[in-house]
Formats: structure tokens, C-alpha cells, sequence
């Protein structure tokens, strides 16, 4: 039996539901987003030790385990030989507390192990490659950790960790090494670890000649240059034995579109290797072949990216109903071709640009945009920008006389053309009408809102959370 246990409680109460018998059986436990501490995770490892047979999946994400509540915890992992995923993502974990875990990793059957967003720096890679390149022998030094012969580890993300170039090539070292033959990791994520071109030397180095079957490696938010990031293309094409099917570069900011059009050149000629990704390439095609939804959060889409998103929404087959745009870097001057896009897609129902560069010149441009017609938006999310107190207006002018607009009937294309909306059109369908604006963290402070009234206006737009309206 699958038992799947979210606890949202405190750690007594923890404690207490697992050292009943109830707890035998379980296979997932989701502990993310508690306030788990040291001592929890000692009551925590007592636990673990009963469940050595059953428990597959432990999440730990975000509690505050530290350096101790790992030393505590590792000694219990070796004995649920059952595990196969541990998230440990964002404890504040330090070189300490990895070292305590690669004691344990051995004798463990882990096949995903997530350390993102703690403090591992380069001496916590170094702890992690230690156990990586231990000998084959089985015995224990006072210096190197016992070989994880067993440990089948597939998947091992540390990314935002700090671990610069000194950790990158810690791990790179250590991954090539032949004492590492019995490692069959096929996803390494390094994303925003403040890598620069030497860490990228090592991790070609790694790509070319490394045994293990490498196939997604994650370099996203670091700082490759162009050197750097042509040794890693190298890599992929003249690798010896390389399986590296995806490796994500977007987000440094000294490579530009046209290096990431050589990516794909070289990709194609690696017959081992499958194209990088690149998101804003993918999210085209995606949107050429008919797909309801494109998430495109955190990929930023650079001086012209704006422009080849909105190329393809002027084909007919385009069917987007929700686009997310979060923290793309999108400014003012974006807006227009923005608006644009709304006008032609015609089933975009849902929005979000928040946390992105907008001011109240770009949230002018999305009210005018509202007010159109044609305008399919019901969800607006511009949250966390700095539109201000003019932006705000800007909005509440436009909520003050809402346009008609349309719904087009299922079934029927989602694209229209300024021709195809005429009063008998509108006459003929449904009316769709903004219900959600998120205007939270711009910065608006004066005149009730920047205009937006509380408890209403002529609307009925009422007040839900921080700065976030509903309309009827």
C-alpha cells in the first residue's frame, strides 16, 4: 500500500503521529515548508530507523535542519535502505553538514538528492566529490569517504549553492576519475553558482572524458563567457562517450542570440547529443504546434525576444490560453509588442508579467490594451513591478468604463483579426470580461490605491489581498 503523508504541524505533534505504528506503511512523507529544526530532525532520525523497509521518498525542503539536524539525520538514511529520493533543498546546510552526508550516501540506495539553496560552497562540492572518487575497495581513510558502490545516484542538484569555480572543478575532477565507473548520474544541475570559465573548462574536461551517462547538465545564472562556453560546445561534439542531450546556458549574461544559434549548429553535428535547450526556442515551436499554455519564467528574453515571441502569434493554429512571463526582464519598450500579441491571439485568457521592469509607461500601454475590444484577458498579473501611483490610475481610468468583448464558443479558431470583430459578432457570443488585476509590490501609495477604490467603483471592483482585484 502507497501511503502519501503532508504534515503542516509542529514538531511535538511530528513526533508523536510518527512513532505510532500508523507509520509503518508509509512510502512518500512531505515534511517541505515546516519549521523543522535540529531537534525535530533527531526525532525525525529515531523515526526513520523503524521505516527502514518502506519509505521511499523523503522531502525536507525548506525547514531549518542546518549543519546538526544533517548529523543527526545521516546516520538514520543508512537504514532505510528503501529511499530513493531525499530533497534537503533550502536548510541552510554548510560544507559541515555535506561531509556527515557523504558518510552516509554509501550505504544508502538514493537515486535523487537535492541540495539547492543551501551553503555548500566550494568546500561542500569538495565534500561531495571526496565521496565520489573514494576507492574502489570499500575501506575508509581518515581522509576520503567510503565508495558508494551500491548508491544507483541518478540526479544530483545543487544549484544556488555558491560553489564557484573551485567546487565546479572539485566535481568535475572527481567525476572523471576512473574510481568513479560505478556512478550512473544522468542529471547534474550547477544552475547560479557563480561558475565562471574555469569552472567551465572543468566541467568540459568532465563532458569529453567522463564515464559516467551524462544527460542533462544545468549551467543556467552562472558566469560563462564565450571561452568557456565554447569548450563545453566542444565537449558535446567531440566527447568520447558522451549521452549529454540537454545543456541549459540561459541566463549568462555575456552570451548573446547568436551563440546560442551556433549551439544548435554544433549540437546537430554530435550525432550523441540532442539540441540544447533553449526555452524561448522551445516555447516558438510550442506555440506554432497549438499548445494551450507557455511558461517562460525566469528565461530572459533579451533585447529582441519580445519580437520572436510575438512572430508566430499571427498564425491561425495558435491556441495559447495562459502565457506566464514572470521575471523575463521585460521593460516599457516591450509593452507595445506585448499589447500586440494580445490582439491577435485571441484566446490568452490568463497573463503574468510580474516581477519584471515595468513602469507606469508600460502599465499605460497594457490599460489602453484592456480597453480594446478584442482584448481576451481575464487574469492580469502584473505584480511586483514598479508602475506606482500613475500606473495604478492608469488601470482605474480603464475599469471605469470596461469594453464589451468577446468569447469565442468552443470550438471555433481562437485567432481573429480586427475585421472579424464587428457589432453582429459580439451580438452573437458571449462577453468576456477582466475578473483578476494584480497590481501587488509596485509601490502604490497614494490616493486609495492610485485611484483603485477599496470598496469599489463603477466596476464593482472589490479589494482581495494586497492590491489585487476581482471584477463580477
Amino acid at each position: 500500500t502507497f501511503f502519501v503523508v503532508f504534515l503542516f504541524f509542529g514538531q511535538q505533534s511530528l513526533w508523536t503521529m510518527l512513532k505510532g505504528p500508523g507509520c509503518d506503511g508509509v512510502a512518500l512523507l512531505d515534511l517541505s515548508w515546516n519549521r523543522i529544526d535540529s531537534v525535530g530532525a533527531g526525532r525525525l532520525a529515531e523515526a526513520l530507523r523503524r521505516c527502514r523497509t518502506k519509505l521511499v521518498s523523503l522531502n525536507l525542503e525548506c525547514n531549518d535542519l542546518q549543519d546538526l539536524g544533517i548529523e543527526l539525520l545521516a546516520p538514520a538514511l543508512r537504514c532505510c535502505r528503501s529511499l530513493r529520493s531525499l530533497c534537503l533543498a533550502g536548510n541552510r546546510i554548510g560544507a559541515k553538514g555535506v561531509g556527515s552526508l557523504a558518510t552516509a550516501l554509501p550505504h544508502c540506495s538514493l537515486e535523487e538528492l537535492s541540495l539547492s539553496r543551501n551553503y555548500l560552497g566550494a568546500h561542500g562540492a569538495a565534500a561531495l566529490g571526496a565521496a565520489f572518487r573514494a576507492p574502489a575497495s570499500g575501506s575508509v581513510t581518515e581522509d576520503v569517504a567510503v565508495p558508494i558502490v551500491a548508491c544507483p545516484l541518478r540526479s544530483l542538484k545543487i544549484a544556488v549553492n555558491r560553489i564557484g569555480d573551485s567546487g565546479a572543478e572539485a566535481l568535475a575532477e572527481a567525476l572523471t576519475g576512473p574510481s568513479c565507473s560505478w556512478l550512473k548520474l544522468e542529471c547534474l544541475d550547477l544552475g547560479n553558482n557563480l561558475i565562471g570559465d574555469r569552472g567551465a573548462f572543468a566541467l568540459a574536461g568532465m563532458v569529453a572524458q567522463s564515464r559516467a551517462p551524462l544527460v542533462s547538465l544545468n549551467l543556467a545564472r552562472n558566469r560563462l563567457q564565450q571561452a568557456g562556453a565554447e569548450e563545453l560546445l566542444k565537449a558535446m561534439e567531440h566527447g568520447h562517450e558522451s549521452r549529454l542531450q540537454t545543456l541549459e546556458l540561459h541566463g549568462n549574461v555575456d552570451l548573446g542570440d547568436s551563440f546560442f544559434s551556433r549551439v544548435v549548429m554544433a549540437s546537430r553535428r554530435n550525432c550523441r547529443s540532442i539540441v540544447p535547450l533553449d526555452p524561448l526556442q522551445s516555447a516558438l515551436q510550442m506555440c506554432k504546434a497549438g499548445c494551450y499554455r507557455v511558461d517562460l519564467t525566469g528565461v530572459h528574453l533579451g533585447a529582441h525576444g519580445m519580437e520572436r515571441l510575438a512572430a508566430p502569434m499571427s498564425n491561425r493554429r495558435v491556441r495559447l490560453s495562459t502565457l506566464i512571463l514572470n521575471n523575463v526582464r521585460l521593460t516599457d519598450r516591450d509593452m507595445p509588442c506585448l499589447c500586440d500579441v494580445l490582439s491577435h491571439c485571441f484566446g490568452i485568457e490568463q497573463l503574468d508579467v510580474s516581477w519584471n521592469r515595468l513602469t507606469a509607461v508600460g502599465a499605460e500601454s497594457m490599460s489602453s490594451a484592456l480597453q480594446a475590444p478584442g482584448c481576451p484577458l481575464v487574469h492580469l498579473d502584473l505584480g511586483y513591478n514598479s508602475i506606482g501611483d500613475d500606473g495604478a490610475r492608469s488601470f482605474a481610468l480603464a475599469l471605469e468604463n470596461p469594453p464589451q468583448r468577446l468569447t469565442v464558443p468552443r470550438g471555433s479558431p481562437v485567432h481573429v483579426d480586427a475585421v472579424d470583430v464587428t457589432d453582429a459578432h459580439v451580438a452573437n457570443t458571449e462577453r468576456r470580461v477582466l475578473r483578476v488585476l494584480r497590481l501587488a509590490g509596485n509601490g502604490v501609495q497614494g490616493g486609495r490605491n492610485g485611484g483603485i477604490n477599496e470598496g469599489g467603483n463603477s466596476s464593482g471592483v472589490s479589494v482581495q489581498g494586497q492590491l489585487e482585484f476581482q471584477l463580477p
